[in-house]
């Protein structure tokens, strides 16, 4: 296969061009998705950029439920299975960083 025709995968991007990318996603999503991947990917996801100021909860902008809402959103909570790999993984990884940053 011709090296100018290879596919380009998500961890052949440099640091700058993914920060720019996850920027725009979710940070629960981001999350939720990619840590624990790999230790590059983690050390990514768990900045602080990322995990200062987590929302466990699902928004669905009001232009896609039928109804009209006062507010531009409507929340519901997360999925059973989200929400538990947040508390038994991601938080305790986000803690243990704040805690050695602070150490």
């Amino acid at each position: 296969m011709n090296d100018e025709c290879s596919p380009v995968q998500l961890n052949d991007l440099p640091d700058e061009i993914l920060l720019i990318i996850f920027k725009k996603l979710d940070n629960i999503t981001l999350l939720y998705s990619l840590s624990g991947v790999n230790i590059r990917l983690n050390k990514i996801v768990h900045d602080s950029i990322f995990t200062d100021r987590l929302t466990l909860v699902n928004f669905v902008p009001s232009h896609l439920i039928l109804q009209r809402f006062l507010s531009p959103y409507l929340t519901y909570p997360l999925h059973d299975l989200i929400l538990d790999r947040f508390w038994l993984y991601i938080l305790p990884k986000i803690n243990q960083k704040s805690q050695m940053a602070c150490s």
